[in-house]
């Protein structure tokens, strides 16, 4: 790879350099900067793309099964520094260590499609839900009342109240069941990083291949259009070319490898094929999260609608006879938070952070 240029050799796992090189760091504080920060939450710290062992000598465990197939590793930092604290490194990799296999940008046009699908019926569930409320008999109407008052407020809160609670309780979770079953579906080896529902927190990523390269954007995003001058053109042109690259020594990253100027910019790349991905050191994410949002949820044709009834005056004046203005009222249904699952498309260097994920992994087997 081309970080062994400047010493330090992408061959090795990324946690073995996060030990020494923080050490280094330590040691020699002018030798090079620390850009990973306190929040961050994991790195991508490995791409392989060639047969495992295991797939020759036979699976044993389900996570042969992944290894098998290619994939990323991803450090949990947390879990990390734990192992660091209490064991050898080594001893519990297993624990901060996660094996993530690709999809392919048809498996990720699946589950869109089943997500938005999901929403949709959603949707249609929450107009459902408030058009039971609403029609419920006894109706809401205000018998004995003149127009334009044609509701009981007191009770048509009541029911909106009931109808937003329901929401909540039932088809929130069953929506989101939905896009967990299918993820489970089409990437069943994704790691879930926290839990998106109901807080919006967290991720759920799988790296990504495209099926056409990308090969013009290597030399435009990571040296034509970000070159300050001439010098580091030149430079830059080198590093990308696997040539050896002058460098000052703190334009090192010392936790996550290479100059971080020039491997930042790689989060700027767009999906490209997973040899590609190896060669030029950086992974291509897919993830789903769950971003809430307010939500007003009507349709003209299935509401949500309320039953109303008022009298009016046929004379003015003496107001006598009375007569019966039955009516039906459109009730949009305000929801927050509507959880909303999105898909998010990142590009993280080798050995750098993975950005908008939180918390901790959930165990997996196939990770």
């Amino acid at each position: 790879m081309l970080i062994e240029m400047l010493l330090f050799s992408r061959a090795f796992k990324v946690s073995l350099l996060l030990i020494l090189l923080s050490t280094f760091a330590i040691a020699n504080p002018f030798a090079g900067q620390t850009i990973l920060k306190s929040s961050d939450v994991g790195i991508v710290s490995y791409i392989d793309i060639t047969l495992n062992p295991s797939c020759v000598t036979g699976i044993t465990q389900a996570s042969d099964a992944t290894t098998c197939l290619p994939h990323i590793e991803i450090i949990d930092l947390d879990q990390y520094q734990e192992c660091i604290d209490t064991s050898n490194l080594y001893d519990c990799a297993h624990k901060f260590e996660y094996v993530v296999p690709y999809i392919t940008e048809a498996i990720a046009e699946a589950i869109l499609v089943d997500i938005n699908k999901a929403f949709g019926e959603y949707y249609d569930e929450v107009i459902d839900i408030y058009n039971a409320e609403l029609w419920s008999l006894p109706y809401c109407v205000n018998a004995f009342g003149l127009c334009p008052e044609p509701f009981d407020l007191k009770c048509l809160g009541e029911r909106m109240l009931k109808a937003y609670g329901r929401v909540l309780a039932e088809a929130q979770p069953k929506y989101w069941a939905k896009v967990i079953v299918t993820l489970a579906t089409h990437s069943p080896a994704a790691l879930h990083y926290s839990i998106p529902y109901p807080l919006g927190e967290g991720m759920i990523v799988s790296p990504i291949m495209a099926d056409l390269p990308q090969a013009d954007q290597y030399y435009r995003k990571l040296v034509s259009e970000p070159a300050q001058d001439t010098v580091d053109y030149l430079r830059r042109l080198g590093y990308i070319s696997g040539l050896d690259t002058p460098y000052l020594a703190n334009e090192i990253a010392l936790d996550a490898g290479g100059l971080f100027e020039i491997e930042e910019d790689k989060r700027t790349l767009d999906r490209a094929t997973i040899l590609e991905q190896q060669q030029f050191g950086f992974a291509n994410l897919f993830g789903i999260y769950n971003n809430p949002e307010f939500q007003m949820h009507f349709n003209v044709f299935k509401g949500p609608y309320a039953p109303g009834f008022c009298w009016t005056c046929t004379l003015p004046v003496i107001c006598v006879p009375l007569a019966p203005v039955p009516s039906v009222v459109p009730m949009p249904a305000m929801i927050y938070p509507t959880p909303r699952a999105r898909p998010k498309f990142v590009s993280v260097p080798e050995g750098y952070s993975i950005p908008d994920i939180k918390g901790n992994p959930l165990p997996n087997p196939l990770n």
